[in-house]
């Protein structure tokens, strides 16, 4: 984000300019270029984006700058032994620089620099010279960058280290791949593919013939530049040819220049004295990049930016402007947002007072109704509460059966299909008898260690064991007790405690109970046939939802009171006035109602088995003399 983005014009289009010029300070070294600009430049300078670069050179390095270079003769002629200024001049039509910025333009970069392929391929050389120089008496370089469209060629003086000659030949990579499409009979992406990834399987590699023919057209245009160089004085020989770009790394590329030439040919590593490591593409195709990327650290030979003035101060404000739109923006959302918020806050506090006071005014009578219910019902709710926890962790026989099921897995969890269960017989003192069979004597073994392992069995042992008469498998007799859910008991006689009636207690007699009539003060067993059990309407709130509530009801006048213990189980409704047709009544609790709590699992298999066993056990009556016949859904 707010990156430097330098882009790379390719030197076909940039035109170049050396000449000497007399030593001044860079202010005046600029009218002069101004000037002398229209003597080399083959358009209108008025129309045109230039930029320059110059070196102090001596007078004797100057005599050495051949004649060809325009101005170098008159300038030696008139300045005798004084300083000189080598200076390079790079300039483009002015037309191209708009098309190429909107081109190359990103969202969160800002154009940096305009450099030119064939300048930040000599930076990068240069930087690689300060390390690894060249023999001053060798000869000069001659670089070569074959890129995918454009070939650039450098030349680089051994004794000065300057950049004495460029030129860009159309020509690339692309080329090899459309021949090698051609010879392939397949697609250009196919080519390209089996060009960089399997070179060995083109037509280019098994005829070292057609791999010429192909580059036959870059050689012929780098051999007239070669002897262009030569008659004009620019270099006079060449120590090493340097390869470098995407297409340097095919395979017999660096012996055919190298043949062709006359001179040595390596590739040139431009990653080399960078230190960098995990760059997957070849390093040898980053070489014009690294020359433009030194302008970052300031790092380069020859700087110079095509970048119109104008443009950049240009992009200067616009940055500037959207900051500041962006600050504006955001500053007016966040006056909106706390504006909106307060003002929100204000009318929502409004309203809550508002119904708080409705809530209060309605409330107040019920509050005392509702205290003095809590207070009734809190121990029959904590009774409730404790039953239904209760019925919730109770063992159940499928538990038991699924942990045996889990015992049959192998050591590693998967499923022990070497095991399997016959029979499966309990007695009533809960000891488990299991017959099954298994493949081998380690498979029965392995189910025994997992039962005597588990926390619901224990005493387990194999009884009996021998081997099946076909020899294939091994029958065995497993025991072991079930161990009791004591959790489950201890809890459960703790509830029955807690809705036990407590025992008498002399000092407080019984209060007086309301007349009960005469039909219901038969003796409680057996039970009669007309009486009604009412379960009072109780509100059910979050933490008392779940199944019905057992419920304690008034027992007979002439009963003795039953004994209590604390926290004691009220009434949950009162006392009807005499004459009332429903009258509740306590009954004294039957021996199957013990098994009440596991009438749920029962209910979940067998409603109908559920609903037999609970009849049997508290006896449905008839209604009340002189009561009105009951509704559909009426709890009896």
């Amino acid at each position: 984000r707010n990156g430097a983005l330098i882009s790379i014009l390719p030197r076909e289009f940039v035109t170049v300019k050396r000449f000497t010029l007399p030593s001044a300070d860079h202010d005046k070294i600029e009218q002069i270029v101004r000037f002398e600009a229209e003597k080399y430049v083959p358009f209108s300078v008025d129309r045109s984006v230039m930029d320059f670069d110059f070196v102090p050179i001596s007078s004797g390095a100057a005599e050495a700058v051949p004649e060809e270079i325009e101005g170098t003769a008159e300038k030696k002629a008139a300045e005798g032994d004084v300083l000189h200024s080598m200076v390079t001049l790079a300039a483009v039509r002015q037309g191209v620089i708009p098309r190429f910025i909107e081109l190359h333009s990103f969202k969160h970069f800002k154009q940096h620099a305009i450099d030119v392929s064939s300048f930040g391929l000599y930076n990068a050389f240069a930087y690689y010279l300060r390390q690894k120089p060249l023999e001053p008496g060798g000869g000069d370089a001659l670089v070569i960058s074959i890129g995918a469209r454009w070939t650039d060629l450098i030349v680089v003086s051994a004794a000065s280290g300057e950049l004495l000659w460029s030129r860009s030949i159309e020509y690339g990579g692309a080329k090899l791949t459309e021949k090698i499409a051609e010879l392939d009979k397949i697609s250009f992406e196919d080519a390209e593919r089996r060009k960089c990834d399997d070179w060995g399987a083109t037509s280019l590699a098994s005829s070292p013939a057609q791999f010429e023919e192909a580059l036959a057209p870059l050689i012929e245009q780098i051999e007239k530049s070669v002897r262009y160089i030569h008659s004009s004085g620019i270099s006079k020989s060449f120590s090493a040819v340097w390869l470098c770009g995407g297409s340097a790394n095919t395979p017999g590329l660096p012996e055919l220049f190298g043949g062709k030439l006359g001179v040595p040919a390596e590739l040139f590593d431009p990653l080399a004295m960078l230190n960098v490591k995990g760059v997957k593409a070849p390093a040898t195709s980053f070489g014009i990049l690294v020359g433009a990327a030194l302008r970052i650290v300031r790092a380069t030979t020859l700087s110079i930016n095509l970048l119109p003035v104008d443009i950049a101060l240009l992009q200067q404000q616009q940055v500037r402007m959207r900051r500041f739109i962006q600050l504006g923006v955001a500053a007016a959302v966040v006056l909106v947002a706390l504006m909106s918020i307060f003002g929100a806050r204000v009318a929502w506090a409004a309203y809550q007072r508002r119904q708080i006071q409705q809530d209060v005014e309605r409330a107040m009578p019920l509050a005392v109704m509702v205290d003095r219910l809590e207070k009734q019902n809190e121990d029959l709710r904590r009774a409730v509460m404790e039953m239904e926890q209760l019925t919730d962790t109770k063992t159940s026989w499928s538990k038991v059966l699924n942990t045996v099921s889990e015992c049959m897995n192998s050591a590693s969890g998967e499923r022990n299909s070497n095991v399997w269960v016959q029979r499966v017989m309990v007695d009533k003192r809960n000891r488990m008898q299991i017959t099954g069979r298994s493949v081998r004597t380690e498979d029965y073994i392995l189910f025994k260690n997992n039962m005597a392992n588990s926390k619901r069995f224990q005493n387990v042992e194999v009884i009996d064991s021998r081997k099946e008469p076909d020899g294939l498998s091994f029958s065995f007799v497993l025991t072991c007790d079930v161990l009791p859910d004591y959790k489950f008991i201890e809890a459960l006689k703790r509830v029955q405690r807690m809705i036990e009636p407590a025992p008498a207690r002399a000092a407080e007699p019984a209060p007086p109970a309301p007349p009960v009539p005469a039909a219901l003060m038969a003796p409680a067993a057996p039970l009669p046939t007309n009486l009604v059990i009412v379960r009072p309407p109780v509100e059910r709130t979050p933490a008392t939802a779940g199944p019905a509530r057992p419920i304690e009801v008034p027992r007979p006048a002439d009963a003795a009171p039953p004994p209590r213990t604390a926290p004691p189980v009220q009434a949950a409704r009162a006392l009807p006035p005499p004459g009332a047709t429903n009258v509740p009544v306590h009954l004294n609790m039957p021996p199957g109602m013990t098994n009440l709590l596991s009438l749920e699992a029962i209910a979940r298999t067998n409603p109908a088995a559920a609903v037999n066993i609970f009849t049997s056990t508290f006896q449905r009556t008839l209604p009340v003399p002189g009561e009105a016949p009951a509704e559909d859904g009426e709890d009896r």
